[in-house]
């Protein structure tokens, strides 16, 4: 029924925009079609194939912007230069190798890790013939067309106005969290009221609860202000108790723990908790889960002592 109202609205909005301009189309005089805007293709045209622009009027475009392809439905976006920039450099890249060696589609100055080139050059990236264009669907690309591609990035990938873009720095991420017990053999988290509920935790227990936490540019032993805080509310952290959480490395995977005693919290009754980090460059720690994720996430970052 929603979506019927919604229809309607919007052929009703359409009918009346047509009934205006039906109306007044004829007495109507646009002021913009004196204006000489130029010819904007001739720019285009004299384009080094070694630009951004060269490279989308003579590769992107006519090779990559196809129907079912990079058309828009999914990245990189060929449609335009800017969204062809914007796609590729520094973009996080959706699909890794086996060794997941590759972190941006493309980083300015080395064409080697930016895997854009990889997956112009390797017929089995991931799949068999999943070199792009695809071997079961296009041709590959010419030599030159590559070699042309390989030099922008060389030249650091610049965007229009001839400017190298900047190494995107992000947030901390909170990926995961584990409690478990002081041997380190036991998942407490697998005992839950429901499935994304709060989990339960034996009482007079020590816990340690592991955190799993990446940066795009900061080492993990590296973050700072990394603690948990703890909450009989869900979403009213004024009181919290906070509990700070050390570096640990356990055969080169990095973690942090915060250790605590679950005699610490009252029994029967859900604590919430929520994790920070800082990569030591954001004015504001990262927080999981936050005010206004859904009430899901705050429950599955929860546990009652019983």
């Amino acid at each position: 029924m929603r979506r019927n109202i919604i229809i309607l609205l919007m052929f009703g909005i359409w009918v009346a925009t047509a009934s205006i301009h039906s109306c007044s189309q004829d007495n109507f005089e646009n002021p913009y079609d004196q204006i000489d805007y130029g010819d904007d293709n001739s720019e285009i045209e004299q384009a080094s194939p070694f630009s951004i622009t060269g490279l989308h009027r003579d590769i992107f475009k006519p090779r990559c912007s196809l129907p079912a392809c990079h058309d828009g439905n999914f990245e990189p976006d060929y449609r335009s230069v800017q969204s062809t920039y914007s796609t590729l450099v520094y973009h996080p890249i959706t699909k890794n190798n086996e060794n997941l060696e590759f972190n941006f589609r493309v980083v300015p100055f080395d064409p080697e890790a930016s895997v854009l080139i990889e997956r112009l050059t390797n017929c089995c990236f991931v799949n068999q013939d999943d070199r792009m264009p695809q071997d079961n669907i296009g041709v590959p690309l010419e030599d030159e067309l590559i070699d042309a591609i390989r030099q922008w990035i060389a030249d650091g990938a610049k965007d229009v106005f001839d400017k190298v873009g900047s190494y995107p720095n992000t947030r901390a991420r909170i990926l995961f969290y584990v409690p478990t017990n002081e041997n380190f053999d036991r998942d407490f988290s697998q005992q839950r009221l429901e499935r994304f509920g709060s989990f339960i935790l034996p009482p007079q227990q020590n816990i340690k609860l592991v955190v799993s936490v990446m940066d795009d540019s900061t080492a993990v032993a590296d973050l700072i202000n990394n603690r948990i805080r703890f909450s009989t509310e869900r979403d009213d952290f004024s009181q919290a108790l906070t509990i700070d959480s050390e570096y640990f490395n356990f055969n080169d995977e990095e973690f942090w723990i915060t250790d605590f005693n679950s005699s610490e919290f009252p029994e029967n009754t859900a604590i919430y908790f929520r994790v920070y980090s800082n990569d030591g460059e954001q004015e504001s720690d990262t927080e999981f889960p936050q005010d206004d994720d859904l009430f899901v996430y705050k429950d599955f970052y929860s546990f009652i002592v019983q």
